[in-house]
């Protein structure tokens, strides 16, 4: 996760650069080496990508029905 012009392939909102519906949802969006057990990390990516996803989809549901927020 890194911005392109770095070399990154993923964005702050987990989107591969490029694409409308591609994101990557685990360890490989680290930029650096996560010392210890990684797997409560790794959730808390998941749990706040599961967040974006959905806010996503209501917006995109408010848009297609015409609601204003």
């Amino acid at each position: 996760m890194l911005p392109r012009e770095d070399g990154g392939v993923v964005g702050a909102d987990l989107k591969v650069y490029g694409t409308a519906n591609v994101r990557v949802v685990d360890a490989s969006i680290f930029p650096l080496h996560v010392q210890g057990n990684i797997q409560s990390v790794v959730y808390a990516v998941a749990e706040k990508a599961a967040d974006m996803i959905k806010a996503s989809l209501k917006d995109g549901a408010a848009a297609v029905n015409g609601a204003n927020g």
